[in-house]
């Protein structure tokens, strides 16, 4: 069963999670990793066996320049494919 409520049960005054909600912190980690669960939870139903991706780091972009860098990084990454040892 698809939940398009399911953001909605959790909001920032306390929600189902009362004084447990991460979205009350100040701890980014804290934050992305019940977000992850709650999407593995939302979503297991639907594809059971659905997993994140491994070995990889989650990172914040700090200012515009890192952006463009990451930005062309993406854009450009098919394109180096052909390239790329693992081809």
């Amino acid at each position: 069963m698809f939940r398009r409520d399911a953001i909605n049960r959790v909001s920032t005054a306390g929600g189902a999670t009362g004084d447990n909600n991460p979205m009350l912190n100040n701890n980014l980690s804290r934050i992305m990793r019940w977000y992850k669960g709650r999407v593995t939870f939302e979503i297991r139903p639907i594809h059971a066996t659905f997993a994140w991706q491994t070995r990889f780091h989650d990172r914040v972009i700090r200012d515009n320049d890192e952006w463009q860098r990451i930005s062309e990084y993406i854009y450009n990454n098919p394109r180096n494919w052909n390239d790329d040892e693992l081809f």
